[in-house]
C-alpha cells in the first residue's frame, strides 16, 4: 500500500515539471498521443515514477475531456467500442497488477527500455518511406496488439505507442485518429484515477498540484489546437521522438 503523500513542492523542480506538462499536452493536442509518455519520461528524472504517474494521468484526463467534448463527431465509435476498449481493458488489469508490485527502479528500467525502443522504431519509420506504408492489420492482429497496449498502459499509462501502431493500419484520417485515441485515454485513464485513489496514490496532498495543472493544460490545448491545423507533423514528430530517445537513455543512466 502506498502512503497518501506527495514529494511535490512549490519550487523550481515542480515548475520544471509543469514545463514538461506543457510540452506533453501541446504534443497530444496537436497529434493525438504522447502526453503521458512525454510527461512521465521527463518527469521520472525529477521524481519517482509512482509519484509522477498519477499526476500525468490526471493531466491527460483534463486534455482528453476537452478533445472528446469538442471533437466527438470525429470518433470512430465502432472501432472504439467493439475493438479497442474491450481488448485494452483486459490487458490493463494485468498491467496494473504488475505496477502495484513493481519497485521504482524496475519501473524506470521498463520505461527507459520501452521509450528507447518506441522512439527508435518510429524514427526509423519516419526516415524510411517504404516503412511508412503499413499493410492493413487483421482483426486478430488488432485485438492482440490492443491487449498488449493495455498491459503497457496498466504498468505505466503509456500504451499509446503500441495502440498507435495498430490504429495507423486502419487508415483513419488525422482528426478521427486523434478523437478516437482521446476517447480511449479518457476511459482508461479515468479508470486508473479511480484505482490510484483507492490505493492512496492520489490523496489530499496531491490536490493543490493537480489543480496547478489546469491553467497549464488550458494554455497548452490552445497552442496544440493551433499546431494541429498548421504544423508540419513529420518534423514535429521527429523533434519529439529525438527528445524522448534522449530522455529514455537518461532513465537507464
Amino acid at each position: 500500500m502506498v502512503e497518501p503523500h506527495s514529494l511535490f513542492a512549490a519550487d523550481a523542480l515542480f515548475a520544471t515539471m509543469l514545463g514538461f506538462v506543457a510540452l506533453a499536452v501541446t504534443t497530444e493536442a496537436a497529434i493525438g498521443f504522447g502526453s503521458v509518455l512525454i510527461a512521465l519520461t521527463l518527469g521520472a528524472n525529477l521524481y519517482p515514477i509512482p509519484i509522477v504517474l498519477p499526476l500525468a494521468v490526471c493531466m491527460n484526463v483534463m486534455l482528453t475531456s476537452y478533445i472528446v467534448v469538442r471533437h466527438h463527431d470525429h470518433v470512430a465509435w465502432r472501432v472504439l467500442l467493439t475493438g479497442i476498449l474491450p481488448a485494452m481493458g483486459i490487458g490493463m488489469i494485468a498491467g496494473y497488477t504488475l505496477f502495484v508490485h513493481a519497485p521504482d527502479a524496475l519501473l524506470r528500467t521498463f520505461l527507459g527500455v520501452f521509450v528507447i525502443g518506441v522512439a527508435s522504431f518510429q524514427l526509423w519509420q519516419l526516415s524510411s518511406p517504404a516503412a511508412v506504408a503499413l499493410a492493413p492489420i487483421s482483426p486478430v492482429g488488432f485485438a492482440t496488439t490492443s491487449v498488449a497496449a493495455g498491459v503497457v498502459h496498466g504498468i505505466a499509462a503509456t500504451g499509446g505507442p503500441v495502440l498507435v501502431y495498430a490504429l495507423n493500419r486502419l487508415g483513419l484520417d488525422k482528426s478521427s485518429f486523434r478523437s478516437t485515441l482521446a476517447c480511449v485515454w479518457l476511459v482508461l485513464n479515468g479508470t486508473l484515477i479511480v484505482a490510484y485513489t483507492a490505493s492512496n496514490r492520489i490523496g489530499s496532498d496531491n490536490v493543490p498540484y493537480i489543480a496547478a495543472l489546469l491553467p497549464v493544460v488550458a494554455a497548452s490545448i490552445v497552442l496544440g489546437e493551433w499546431l494541429h491545423r498548421r504544423l508540419d507533423e513529420r518534423s514535429f514528430r521527429i523533434a519529439v521522438l529525438v527528445m524522448l530517445l534522449a530522455a529514455g537513455v537518461s532513465l537507464l543512466a
